[in-house]
């Protein structure tokens, strides 16, 4: 039988097929999860290590080669890039895909103490594990005090701070510009 000519010859099936249809299509919508700012996780840290006077191949030997060799003896690391560059090493650490955001934090605070255990020269400055680059601002506000000191425009500054981040839904506040 020819669809168009059975939804002719019986109406009352078409009108409820449309009508389920209809009714399904908005029950669906209005069950769908809206988020202004969808939560993603970022699994690559950086650890920085300044080695001023050295050259890349130095900083490469010297440096890298012990802090690589830590951070290798993490089983959750999927992938290590490193950068090495006259006086700076620069090491990304990506974290292996089966770890979600609420397993990171413990998993930084791993990375951080095999970094802290490597043996690196006298010359160079501790390491620098930046593992909050991903996150973003969702709003800046500006203080500003004509008049006023500006020791009591930052002291109204660490206040403002302080109350912000007792709100609910706060994960961090910066003071920059001073």
């Amino acid at each position: 039988m020819d669809i168009a000519r059975g939804a002719i010859d019986r109406p009352i099936y078409t009108w409820l097929i449309i009508l389920i249809c209809l009714f399904g299509g908005m029950w669906g919508f209005n069950d769908l999860v809206r988020l202004e700012d969808p939560a993603f996780t970022i699994k690559v840290a950086v650890v920085a290590t300044p080695y001023p006077g050295a050259s890349a191949e130095e900083v490469a030997l010297e440096v890298s080669e012990p802090l690589e060799s830590e951070i290798q003896k993490m089983g959750e690391v999927d992938q290590i890039d490193t950068l090495n560059q006259p006086g700076l090493s620069v090491i990304n650490v990506t974290m292996q895909d089966t770890y979600d955001g609420s397993e990171l934090p413990e998993l930084w605070t791993k990375l951080r103490n095999r970094v802290n255990a490597a043996e690196l020269p006298d010359g160079a400055r501790p390491p620098q594990v930046n593992d909050a680059f991903g996150d973003v601002y969702g709003l800046f506000y500006a203080i500003s005090a004509p008049g006023y000191l500006d020791a009591d425009v930052h002291r109204l500054s660490a206040f403002l701070r302080r109350q912000i981040l007792a709100l609910e839904g706060v994960k961090d506040v910066s003071i920059a510009g001073l």
